[in-house]
């Protein structure tokens, strides 16, 4: 009976070991500058598009190249000129933050959703 008993608490603590491991927080992920500037304009471009057409005509004459180019520019000239000190962590969040917002979370005058001062650090 002892025996049973023993055993009975390592499967306990085995299984424990295993729910508690896999209900820990992972590390966000982290994502190249790449990554970030081929994602970020175009999720940017298309909340601008569908939430503020009048404001897309007007800024970017409904031409989402121009509007890519206006959202990726800052990062762009920041990494070039080496004034950017990355953080791939804060991208990746800010990526799954705007995949996230709708036309009723965006504020119109949220331009910038990932600031330049977000993701590179002076």
């Amino acid at each position: 009976m002892l025996e049973h008993v023993v055993g009975m608490r390592r499967i306990m603590s085995f299984l424990l070991f295993f729910l508690v491991a896999g209900c820990a927080e992972a590390d966000p992920e982290s994502i190249g500058v790449d990554v970030y500037l081929a994602e970020y304009p175009e999720h940017y471009c298309a909340l601008q598009a569908k939430c503020y057409p009048e404001r897309y005509r007007d800024l970017y004459n409904d031409e989402l190249d121009a509007c890519i180019e206006a959202a990726s520019g800052p990062v762009e000239r920041k990494v070039e000129d080496d004034s950017c000190s990355y953080d791939g962590v804060k991208a990746a969040e800010c990526i799954d933050y705007i995949e996230t917002l709708d036309c009723d979370a965006w504020e119109a005058d949220e331009d910038d959703v990932c600031a330049v001062s977000t993701i590179c650090s002076s």
